[in-house]
């Protein structure tokens, strides 16, 4: 294996990227073959009339093998969390148990002779092509092309070097059978794709196991055989070279000679000839290619080495120079060596150095002597030393601050280096610019002083109660560290003050608790008297206040917005509803199954609750509560279940206890389902590795002791819904918080902090509460309380089915802009009896009834249309035979359209999406006058 720092990054990604590309291209091409079986499309099993084609499992073992290299791709290049990424694996993991399965099950039924069933399973076919002794039954070879594949997953989502060393070579292994078989059928060689007794390979199945095979092999350059091609050494850039063409070559020039050979262009003994020549002549014109590629690689290493050469070259110089003292000494304090620049410093001469007079321990003064065991200890345990200020002792008595950093030399473990750096000045400067501070003490904002590199020297009273930290505490701190600002925010800032000499924002910063505060920042760059940048000023105000008054302010636009986009997209989502609840109805009446009834039931539920939730965001835009009727909480207790099974995922346990004898309660259907989905879901998001998702509901009378204990409203009768989940619970920290509007603790994207804050302001508007207990680790329990029905109130009774009348040939004018609605519309009217034109607006409607409105006898028309509305129409129509009769329909509300209804003479409403049943009794009635 390469070590890291050999490997080519670029051609690792790049091979990466072609692993990902191959494996979508095996899901697709199983995919696609898939399609053909269920569609019958013959050019979709197989590439060619006459050629075998793919079965039905090996089409469905190759979407898994795609699925399962692109997850352990996901779980590899994404840099998920640990959880993510484990699923990702765990979930590639078992597509290969899979498909080893598939693989092991085809071998035991060519072994033994038996017939598992397995190859009819999902599609029953018969022999359709050559090769195909068993109808359905993949290739022995394909079989063992499985097996050694899943196990290959089984071994390539492992984090493991040896088993992904495994996987390459079980993938190379693949390739060579995919290989094999597409020999076979370029050369003709029948015997390479075709074992009798068994099924022959299909011609896109090679293909496809040399895509899969390759994809495993590539999806890990940087581990076992990859690496060395993956490297950024000679033998990687000579393998790249060498390897595509050493497959490529002989390959196509074979086809070629075969070619010819099979258009009597020469003999076989040509083909030989032809053969040899072609690939000498190749792989000399490769191998001199690779070699001057080589020798470029080679003078740019000798490049380098003379670039290094300058480099220590320019370090020695720079040692010799009068900027930074340079010493070399050893750990017990003598000092070996040192340029000019350190002699100066300390006041020594080289005479005096090389008679041994100058020693560590003679130049730190003994409060220092500390910081010079602490460089030792450190130089011990990891070589190098981190940067140090202490003070020498000149030989003229006088002190000097330095800035001291120490490293051992290479290869030795007492001889060190190390550079000094006078910083006296700067310390003197410091001082100044302290005594200057006090003057500040008293300001009201939070004032600091930094020096150049960000560390902290002045840090008044206002900063102090701004942000909880003393003086004695910051002196010294870096202050991007400090605070935890962005560093973005804090680099454009000291970049901006350090080119302009002031900058003027925003940044948020956090306190010594941890909370976060938003302050105006005003920076100052402050000069020395030579005009030379000393320290940077920094005056924060706080206006975390401000700003939320102002997001809040936001908010409320945003939701106003909101609500006025509502009402415009209301018409354009019924619409889409509509044809649905009517495709639902006609087919009803041609299904006979219990099964297939009970999924057009469930579609047509769907689409009315899609209405409702329309209707209810409607409301919501207006500021209008939903219309609050008896509900059965257990039932609908019973229909989310159902739903939350189907729809989460597999590895969450969904339970629900109902009692029999629970109490009805006066509430918006529409708004309840909303509670129990919203909290449901945030307790499926608290389960990502799995867990217990618990759906319960009881009575319960409320006394006076609970209500005061829990803000209840009032005492009395209640039933309580309850979600509970096993998953991390909430801190509690927060927990008093997790009905705020906008907080979330979701990634950014996957929350909008509204679901929680929705769940409480429902409860509350029907005179009820929520309570939540939670203990982090073991899981968390929402519990919402609705007042109970009195006794006096009842729930309604199941509506009564409209009767559907059936017409007797009247001609009815269906005007809308939507085909789907057009065409569902007319179906169920002519079903029903009566005869339909349709038009797409209100123009071609007019046109339409004025030639034929003796025979119309009813229009439906859409009130919101392109060219002219349905009250534009009405108007029209009425000018032509003020007799006619109208039923509008539209996305919109009633109320919305009673002005528009009552001055243009419509005789009823029909509101979008509507059942067949309710269409056909609004028909009926106008029709016979009742309406």
């Amino acid at each position: 294996m390469q070590p890291a720092d050999e490997r080519d990054l670029s051609t690792a990604a790049t091979l990466r990227a072609y692993s990902r590309a191959m494996a979508l291209m095996v899901a697709l091409g199983g995919s696609v073959v898939l399609a053909g079986w269920l569609l019958d499309i013959p050019s979709l099993k197989s590439i060619a009339p006459g050629l075998v084609t793919m079965k039905v499992n090996t089409a469905l073992g190759f979407v898994l093998a795609g699925l399962a290299l692109r997850v352990i791709a996901a779980a590899e290049e994404r840099n998920p969390s640990l959880n993510a990424g484990l699923a990702r694996r765990r979930l590639g993991q078992c597509c290969g148990l899979l498909l080893a399965a598939l693989g092991m099950l085809t071998l035991s039924e060519y072994a033994v002779g038996w017939d598992l069933g397995i190859d009819q399973l999902l599609i029953r076919v018969s022999a359709t092509g050559a090769g195909e002794t068993w109808p359905g039954r993949m290739s022995a070879a394909g079989a063992s092309g499985f097996v050694l594949l899943g196990f290959c997953l089984l071994a390539l989502a492992s984090a493991r070097s040896a088993r992904v060393q495994l996987a390459q070579a079980l993938a190379s292994i693949v390739c060579f059978i995919g290989l094999l078989s597409l020999l076979g059928y370029a050369y003709g060689v029948e015997s390479l794709y075709l074992f009798a007794p068994f099924s022959a390979m299909a011609l896109h199945s090679a293909l496809l196991f040399l895509l899969a095979g390759s994809a495993a092999l590539w999806a890990r350059p940087d581990v076992g055989l990859m690496s060395l091609i993956s490297s950024a050494g000679v033998g990687g850039a000579m393998l790249r070279r060498l390897l595509p063409a050493g497959v490529a070559v002989p390959m196509l020039l074979g086809a070629l000679v075969e070619i010819g050979e099979q258009a009597e262009l020469y003999g076989p003994q040509m083909d030989s000839a032809l053969m040899v020549g072609s690939l000498i002549a190749v792989f000399s014109a490769l191998f001199w290619a690779t070699g001057r590629r080589l020798q470029r690689l080679d003078l740019k290493r000798s490049e380098a080495e003379g670039a290094l050469r300058q480099s220590n070259s320019r370090f020695d110089r720079l040692a010799q120079s009068g900027i930074i003292g340079t010493v070399v000494a050893d750990t017990a304090g003598r000092i070996i060596d040192a340029n000019d620049a350190f002699l100066e410093l300390v006041g020594y001469t080289r005479a005096e150095l090389l008679a041994g007079q100058v020693r560590w321990d003679t130049l730190t003064p003994p409060e220092h002597r500390h910081v010079s065991e602490r460089i030792t200890a450190q130089l011990r345990t990891r070589g190098t030393s981190a940067l140090h200020e202490k003070e020498y002792l000149r030989k003229d008595g006088r002190r000097v601050a330095v800035l001291l950093g120490v490293a051992l030399l290479d290869g030795s473990e007492d001889l060190c280096i190390a550079y000094v750096l006078d910083i006296t000045q700067r310390r003197q400067a410091q001082e100044r610019i302290e005594a200057q501070a006090r003057l500040l003490e008293l300001a009201q904002d939070a004032i600091q002083v930094n020096d150049l590199q960000g560390h902290i020297q002045f840090w008044n009273r206002g900063a102090e109660r701004l942000y909880g930290w003393p003086s004695n505490e910051v002196a010294g701190r870096s202050a991007e560290d400090l605070f935890g600002a962005a560093r973005g925010d804090h680099e454009a800032a000291h970049a901006g003050v350090l080119t302009k000499g002031e900058w003027r924002g925003e940044i948020q910063r956090r306190t010594k608790g941890g909370q976060p505060v938003l302050v105006s920042s005003r920076w100052n760059l402050l000069r020395g008297p030579n005009g030379q940048p000393k320290a940077v000023l920094v005056i924060d105000t706080d206006i975390t206040g401000k700003k939320k008054l102002e997001a809040q302010f936001l908010r409320a636009q945003r939701m106003e917005a909101i609500g006025t986009l509502a009402s415009g997209i209301a018409h354009d989502l019924n619409n889409i509803l509509a044809p649905i609840s009517m495709a639902a109805s006609l087919l009803s009446d041609s299904v006979t199954g219990a099964a297939q009834r009970e999924f057009l039931t469930m579609i047509e539920r769907s689409a009315q609750r899609g209405a409702a939730v329309v209707k209810q965001l409607l409301n919501f835009g207006r500021g209008v509560e939903g219309e609050r009727v008896p509900v059965q909480p257990g039932l609908l207790l019973k229909e989310l279940t159902k739903i939350v099974k189907e729809t989460f995922p597999r590895n969450l346990t969904v339970e629900a206890q109902t009692p029999a004898d629970l109490w009805s309660i006066k509430a918006d259907l529409t708004q309840v389902h909303q509670v129990l989905l919203n909290l449901c879901v945030n307790a499926r998001d608290a389960m990502p590795d799995g867990g217990t998702l618990q759906l319960a509901a009881h009575n319960v009378r409320l006394d006076d002791s609970f209500i005061s204990a829990h803000a209840a409203p009032t005492a009395g009768p209640y039933v309580c819904l309850s979600v509970t989940d096993t998953g991390h619970g909430i801190p509690s920290e927060i927990i008093d918080c997790v009905f705020d509007p906008f907080f979330t603790t979701k990634e950014l994207g996957k929350g909008s902090g509204l679901g929680l804050s929705t769940v409480l302001s429902i409860a509350k508007g029907h005179g009820g509460f929520v309570n939540v207990y939670s203990e982090p680790g073991r899981g968390t329990t929402f519990k919402v309380y609705f007042p109970a029905l009195r006794d006096e109130e009842t729930a309604p009774a199941a509506p009564t089915p409209s009767v559907a009348r059936r017409g007797c040939g009247e001609l009815i004018l269906v005007v809308d802009d939507e085909d789907t609605i057009r065409d569902s519309t007319q179906r169920i009217l002519e079903r029903h009896g009566y005869t339909v034109i349709t038009v797409p607006d209100g123009v071609a409607a007019v046109g339409v009834y004025a030639q034929r409105h003796h025979e119309v006898k009813l229009v439906l028309t859409d009130l919101m249309m392109p060219k002219m509305g349905g009250g534009t129409l009405a108007r029209a129509l009425r000018n032509i035979n003020p007799a006619v009769k109208l039923i509008a329909f539209s996305g919109l509300s009633h109320q919305e359209t009673e002005t528009e209804l009552l001055s243009s003479g419509i005789a009823a409403f029909v509101p979008k999406p509507y059942r067949a049943e309710n269409l056909l009794a609004v028909v009926g009635d106008v029709l016979h006058g009742k309406a």
